[in-house]
C-alpha cells in the first residue's frame, strides 16, 4: 500500500539496525539436526504418510528465499547462496544482514527511492558494508538532485544531508576534485534545504572552507603560483604560508620595537641607578655627629 520502493529502504534499515538475521538462523546443519531429532519428527518419519521435503534447506529458508525473490535474483543464483550459506562461520550473520542491507537498498535505488540513493552512498563513503568508494558514494548523492528524481523528491532532510555530503566531499577532495568555492556553495545549499540540518558540524565545516578560500587566495595573489596549487592545498599548508606571512611583514617591526623598549628600560634602569648613586654619596659626605 505504501510503495514498493519505500518497502525495500524501510526493510533496509531495519536489517541494518536490528540485525535479524543471527548464526542460529544461518547454521543449516545445526537445524537440519535439531529438526531431524525431534520427536514430532521421528513420529512423521513412522507414519506411512510420512512425505519428507524435497529440499530441506528451502523448507529451514524459506523467509531467506521469500527476500531472495523480492530481489528479483534468478533460480541459479538463489541457489548459489543457499550452497554459501549450509556452511556456518564466525562472521556468516553478519555478512548476510550486511548483503541484504546492501541488496535491498540498491533495489530501493533502482525505483529511485530517495532514502535507498541516500543509504547507499553512506555505504560506500563508510566502507563498512563494501570496500570504500568515494567517487561511487558522491555518485549517489548527487543522483538525488538528477532532474527525474529531485522533483519528486518529499522529504527535505534526505535532500539536505545529501548535499552536506557532497559539500564535505568537494571539500576535503573526497571522490570529487577539491574545489573550495562549490563546496561553500553545497554548504549553503544545505542550509537552505532544512533547517534541521543546520547543525554545528555545517557551520564550523562551512567557515573552515571559507577560511581555506581566504587565505589560498591572499596566497596566490602574494606568490602568483598557478590555480593548481588549491587542489592540493591544506589547513597545514595555509598556516605554514599565514607565518611566513606574519614573519615577513611584522618580523622587522617588531624587533625594532623589541630593541626601543629594551633601550627604553635600560635608560630608565640607568637614571634609577644614577639616583641612587647620588643618594649614597651625598650620605657618605654628610658630617658624622656623636
Amino acid at each position: 500500500m505504501i510503495g514498493y520502493d519505500l518497502a525495500h529502504s524501510n526493510a533496509g534499515l531495519i536489517i541494518d539496525k536490528y540485525n535479524v538475521f543471527d548464526e542460529h538462523d544461518l547454521d543449516v546443519q545445526r537445524m537440519k539436526q535439531e529438526v531431524t531429532h525431534d520427536p514430532l519428527w521421528k513420529e512423521l518419519e513412522a507414519t506411512h504418510n510420512y512425505k519428507p521435503p524435497k529440499n530441506v534447506d528451502e523448507l529451514l529458508y524459506g523467509d531467506i528465499l521469500e527476500i531472495l525473490s523480492t530481489l528479483k535474483y534468478g533460480e541459479n543464483k538463489k541457489t548459489e547462496i543457499l550452497k554459501s550459506l549450509t556452511h556456518s562461520s564466525k562472521n556468516l550473520a553478519e555478512s548476510y544482514n550486511h548483503y541484504v542491507t546492501f541488496e535491498l537498498f540498491r533495489n530501493g535505488a533502482e525505483e529511485d527511492d530517495e532514502l535507498s540513493l541516500l543509504k547507499l552512498g553512506d555505504i560506500y563513503q563508510e566502507g563498512k558494508i563494501v570496500p570504500q568508494n568515494y567517487t561511487q558514494a558522491y555518485a549517489y548523492y548527487e543522483s538525488l538532485f538528477a532532474p527525474g528524481v529531485y522533483s519528486f523528491i518529499t522529504n527535505a532532510e534526505i535532500a539536505a544531508m545529501a548535499m552536506y555530503n557532497m559539500a564535505y566531499m568537494t571539500h576535503n577532495g573526497l571522490g570529487k576534485q577539491k574545489n573550495l568555492t562549490l563546496a561553500i556553495i553545497q554548504y549553503e545549499n544545505s542550509q537552505k534545504l532544512s533547517l534541521r540540518s543546520a547543525n554545528y558540524m555545517l557551520y564550523v565545516n562551512k567557515k573552515l572552507a571559507e577560511w581555506e578560500k581566504f587565505y589560498f587566495d591572499r596566497y596566490l595573489n602574494a606568490t602568483g603560483k598557478a590555480q593548481d596549487v588549491s587542489e592540493s592545498m591544506t589547513v597545514k599548508d595555509i598556516v605554514k604560508y599565514q607565518l611566513t606571512y606574519f614573519e615577513e611583514k611584522y618580523s622587522k617591526p617588531l624587533f625594532m620595537g623589541f630593541f626601543i623598549l629594551a633601550a627604553v628600560v635600560l635608560f630608565l634602569v640607568k637614571l634609577r641607578l644614577e639616583n641612587y648613586m647620588d643618594i649614597y654619596l651625598k650620605d657618605q659626605r654628610r658630617p658624622k655627629t656623636d
